[in-house]
C-alpha cells in the first residue's frame, strides 16, 4: 500500500491485522483509506486559499478524532492524555525500544532531520525512566 503525504510518497507493508482493518473501510470513501476526511485532495497546483481550508478540514477532524480518545480513554480508565500526536511518538519509541534503528524510524515518520526524530525518542525514553524511578519510591 501507498500513501502521500506532504508530497512524500511511503510504502507501508499491509499485514493480516491491517488489511482486515482495511477492509472495514473498503469503498467507503473516494480518496482515503478512512472515510472521515470528506475534502477531495488538492491540486499541486492549489492556492494558497484552498489550502489554507484543506488544511482547516484536516484540523477539525484530528480535532474530533482526539476528543473521541480522550473519551476512550478515560472510559478504559488510562488516566494519560491519548492524542494523533502521542501515538506518533509512542510509535517512535516502541520501534526504538524493539531495535528498529533512527534513521528508519525517521523515514517512516517522514521527519526531515535526524534530531527531530532523536527528539521523539527521548522524550519518552525521559518519561519511561520517570516512571520507573516513581514506581520504585512509592
Amino acid at each position: 500500500m501507498e500513501y502521500k503525504g506532504k508530497q512524500k510518497t511511503k510504502s507501508l507493508k499491509v499485514n493480516e491485522k491491517l488489511q482486515a482493518i482495511i477492509d472495514l473501510y473498503a469503498g467507503q470513501s473516494a480518496f482515503y483509506l478512512f472515510p472521515v476526511l470528506s475534502a477531495s485532495p488538492l491540486p499541486v497546483d492549489c492556492t494558497v486559499n484552498e489550502k489554507y481550508r484543506y488544511d482547516k478540514h484536516i484540523e477539525s477532524k484530528t480535532s474530533i478524532i482526539n476528543k473521541d480518545l480522550k473519551v476512550i480513554s478515560a472510559a478504559c480508565g488510562i488516566n494519560k492524555t491519548i492524542s494523533t500526536h502521542v501515538a506518533r511518538h509512542s510509535f517512535a519509541y516502541i520501534s526504538h525500544k524493539n531495535g528498529v534503528e533512527t534513521r528508519l524510524i525517521q523515514n517512516m515518520l517522514g521527519h526531515t532531520t535526524f534530531q527531530m526524530t532523536e527528539t521523539y525518542i527521548k522524550s519518552l525514553i525521559v518519561d519511561d525512566e520517570l516512571d520507573s524511578a516513581a514506581d520504585m519510591i512509592y
